[in-house]
């Protein structure tokens, strides 16, 4: 007995979304710091149980980079892990701590795109569910600016020069 799967669940399936908007780079940034703290684990272990060796002070230095990388790893990894798709006129957010929300263009209260030498290097997506902000160094940024403009009504977007609140034409 086969069982039919609606239009909805194949695309999610298949991961057939239109539009995936992503990062790509962070990754080698986490495992950079991964294999910091691995070593920096192993010298651990390998003094202080094999060559029985005290730690004493040595131990405090390699604590602070642990907690200072490994936080600029967090940072960085909030900033460039989240993702967006888009599949008709429903967006899917899926941030980098595992929450997802799912919103539909007609949601959208404003849109903020920032300009920085011509081009625009920034977009904001304010809605009731959520406010996000996607960099033109995320994977496929100029389709995302293509659907928006399309699809989104005009009283609703504003551009601006980055770093200011000077208007300026999209």
């Amino acid at each position: 007995m086969k069982v039919q799967l609606g239009k909805r669940s194949r695309m999610m399936i298949r991961n057939k979304y239109e539009i995936k908007v992503f990062s790509s780079g962070y990754m080698r940034l986490v495992i950079f710091f991964l294999t910091l703290f691995a070593v920096m684990l192993y010298s651990f272990i390998d003094l202080y149980f094999i060559e029985k060796k005290a730690i004493k002070i040595s131990i405090i230095v390699p604590i602070i980079f642990i907690i200072v990388f490994g936080g600029a790893a967090v940072f960085i990894y909030s900033l460039f892990a989240s993702k967006l798709y888009i599949y008709g006129n429903k967006i899917l957010v899926k941030k980098w701590y595992g929450l997802r929300k799912t919103y539909y263009v007609e949601e959208i209260n404003k849109l903020v795109f920032e300009k920085s030498e011509g081009n625009i290097v920034s977009i904001q997506i304010i809605s009731d569910i959520t406010n996000d902000k996607y960099f033109d160094v995320k994977e496929n940024f100029n389709e995302l600016k293509k659907y928006l403009l399309m699809n989104v009504d005009k009283e609703k977007i504003t551009c601006y020069i980055l770093g200011t609140k000077e208007e300026v034409e999209i």
